[in-house]
């Protein structure tokens, strides 16, 4: 170690992880430290000197999470677009059921068939008979 802090040979990662051995402490605890690090080109601030030892870089990991949320919410649009497709197809099914219950000529004949057209003229006269009553409160 004398040698490195005279100049005489360059500091090893051997050399590290000894001085933290010694110490007792983990290598990323050798670098933590509140206060400015002074060096020979200007000082450094704690944020960077956690960022270049330890790997922490608290703009880097939120500029990968908003990415992480793009990716996200990128397939949950296609999901939904997928999604917003299918019941749009199935309401057009429906509708088109409704319009061939709703013509006699359409349905078939049977118990279900005759109930469901039965439900369905009963609610035409109630909206005509709605409709009617408006128009005379209106009139």
């Amino acid at each position: 170690m004398w040698k490195v802090e005279k100049g005489q040979r360059d500091f090893t990662p051997a050399d590290l992880l000894a001085l933290a051995w010694v110490l007792d402490v983990t290598v990323p605890q050798l670098f933590e430290t509140l206060e400015p690090v002074s060096m020979p080109a200007g000082t450094l601030a704690p944020e960077v000197v956690e960022a270049l030892t330890v790997g922490v870089n608290h703009e880097r990991d939120r500029l990968l999470r908003l990415s992480a949320s793009a990716r996200a919410l990128r397939q949950a649009q296609v999901e939904l677009s997928v999604l917003t497709g299918a019941m749009g197809l199935e309401l057009s099914r429906l509708q088109a059921a409704v319009a061939g219950a709703a013509d006699p000529a359409a349905r078939r004949p049977g118990p279900i068939g005759d109930a469901v057209g039965y439900l369905i003229e009963k609610r035409a006269d109630s909206w005509r008979h709605r409709d009617e009553t408006r128009e005379e409160s209106d009139g």
